[in-house]
């Protein structure tokens, strides 16, 4: 029918203007509601894009917020261990420098319920037992020096007099 516009009769003239301008409602009315759904969309969208951006900031500040924790637990887990192990040992290797030195009267200072602390315990009571056990030699050693400074005496004596008899 679009075809018969050269007719001559000019009825068909009219269907098709008619038709037309329908088309050219129909057109104008899409054209509209495009550009409604554009509207629609871009606003859809901004509210989603704004969605995405408050989630991706919070999303960043647990992050954030995490890895704070994490470092703070790690570097109180740090510092727990260094006052739990390094301290001790630090001052386990002072006090055996201290009685490897000759100082038995050193004690150690002793963290209870600990494996450092037990171990420090052991040193006290092993420099207890040196400084006793010194003590022993020294006087054996003290009690063989007057035997031998006695029996010194004595042969000195026997030397000058010359013989048991003379000394009896």
């Amino acid at each position: 029918r679009l075809f018969s516009i050269a007719d001559p009769r000019g009825s068909q003239r009219v269907l098709v203007q008619s038709l037309l301008s329908e088309l050219d409602l129909a057109v104008a009315k899409t054209s509209r509601d495009i550009d409604a759904y554009k509207e629609e969309s871009t606003l859809q969208l901004g509210a989603i894009m704004g969605k995405l951006h408050a989630t991706r900031t919070r999303i960043n500040f647990l992050f954030f917020i995490i890895l704070a924790t994490a470092i703070t637990f790690l570097a109180g887990f740090g510092f727990y261990l260094h006052r739990k192990v390094s301290v001790p040992l630090y001052e386990l290797w002072n006090g055996t420098r201290a009685i490897s030195q000759g100082n038995l009267d050193y004690q150690m200072r002793i963290y209870p319920d600990s494996d450092i602390g037990m171990l420090g315990e052991r040193f006290n009571d092993m420099a207890q037992k040196l400084k006793r056990s010194y003590a022993v030699l020294e006087q054996r050693l003290f009690d063989r020096t007057r035997e031998i400074g006695a029996l010194n005496a004595v042969a000195l004596t026997l030397g000058q007099a010359g013989s048991l008899s003379t000394v009896l």
